[in-house]
């Protein structure tokens, strides 16, 4: 009986032919997608033997790097990819956790010398094993109508917030600090829980994280930490995020003040910091208001000092939240607080059924 083989059975095992240098070196912080890594500079370094196979490369602009997953843990063939928190079969995505664990990515070559090919736009972690090279060529590389799956849906600000995952350029590597580099991932996930990046948004998410390092708090499991916001703008939902000071746990106070407020106060002592966006003629360097682009990259970068004035205080803490009794309504039936309940002729009547005529 002949024994059926497997197709692929008798492949030639991988052999790497270099190494892929960079500063990424851990996965948390590397960006999972070359556009996500603009400006970041790495090196292609080609062992001897296969040096020769370089002649002729410098007269490409963008070469396709395929590497090894070498760091990536045991293959799933449903994922979570990191833009997305829906599951997806791997090979509907790029997630590392892949059977053959083989990555893909398009770099800038920037130039040659000897063997090694010095690279921008890495977003590859340090010492990855090199498996092979091809020129990038938008001639076949780049078709016409392309669809792109369950990636047409995602919201392209959260791509990129999710995409560069902590990455920051390192100093004078960029040419303009962008909102994209300021992102990391609770800014992404701020995104996320908002809706969209705006200048509201990145407002309440500057002055809490000032607050919490100026206070040394972390972010808040109960109530621990409170957070009084003077208006309801975009603002006050980057500063729940970040504290996580909610009207639920009852650490989240509104003031309508109309103003770009804050205070932020821990338990049990009371220190407090109370910041305020400066009077806009104060605010040296940012954008005018109809640049929503630019003003947000601004808000997201620019020093702290150059946008708060900020302040220690201290405050009378609220009286912890604590679950009050209810009853029902004498009117409409629903049950209330009894503490926001009105007597009306002996009948405990809720807040809307009071203020209706009888």
């Amino acid at each position: 009986m002949k024994k059926e083989r497997r197709a692929g059975s008798d492949l030639p095992r991988l052999t790497p032919i270099g190494m892929i240098r960079s500063e990424h070196r851990r996965a948390e912080d590397t960006p999972i997608q070359p556009s996500f890594a603009d400006g970041c500079a790495g090196t292609v370094e080609v062992f001897p033997e296969y040096a020769g196979g370089l002649k002729d490369i410098e007269g490409f602009s963008h070469l396709i790097l395929l590497y090894c997953f070498h760091r990536a843990e045991a293959p799933l063939l449903v994922v979570k990819p990191f833009l997305e928190d829906a599951e997806h079969g791997v090979f509907a995505t790029r997630h590392p956790r892949r059977p053959n664990r083989i990555g893909l990515s398009i770099v800038k070559l920037i130039r040659r010398d000897g063997n090694t090919l010095f690279v921008e736009n890495v977003d590859i972690l340090d010492e990855t094993p090199l498996l092979d090279i091809k020129p990038f060529l938008p001639r076949h590389d780049a078709p016409e109508g392309v669809r792109a799956g369950w990636q047409d849906a995602v919201d392209p600000e959260l791509a990129r917030a999710r995409g560069r995952r902590g990455y920051l350029p390192a100093p004078g590597t960029a040419k303009e600090a962008s909102a994209d580099d300021c992102m990391s991932t609770d800014l992404a996930e701020a995104i996320r829980f908002h809706g969209h990046l705006c200048p509201g948004l990145a407002i309440g998410y500057r002055a809490a994280k000032v607050a919490m390092e100026r206070l040394g708090a972390k972010r808040a499991e109960d109530e621990e930490m409170i957070a009084i916001v003077e208006n309801d703008s975009c603002s006050a939902d980057g500063v729940q995020w970040v504290t996580g000071c909610t009207f639920g746990k009852g650490n989240f106070f509104f003031q309508d003040h109309g103003k770009q407020v804050f205070t932020f106060a821990v338990r049990p002592a009371g220190h407090a910091v109370r910041i305020a966006i400066k009077r806009r003629d104060r605010r040296w360097g940012e954008p005018p208001v109809e640049d929503r682009e630019a003003r947000t990259r601004w808000l997201l970068s620019a020093p702290p000092e150059d946008i708060f004035d900020i302040r220690d205080t201290e405050i009378s803490l609220p009286d912890e939240a604590r679950i009050r009794e209810t009853a029902a309504c004498a009117r409409c039936g629903e049950e209330a607080m009894v503490s926001r309940m009105v007597q009306r002729g002996g009948r405990p009547l809720c807040v809307p059924c009071a203020k209706e005529k009888d």
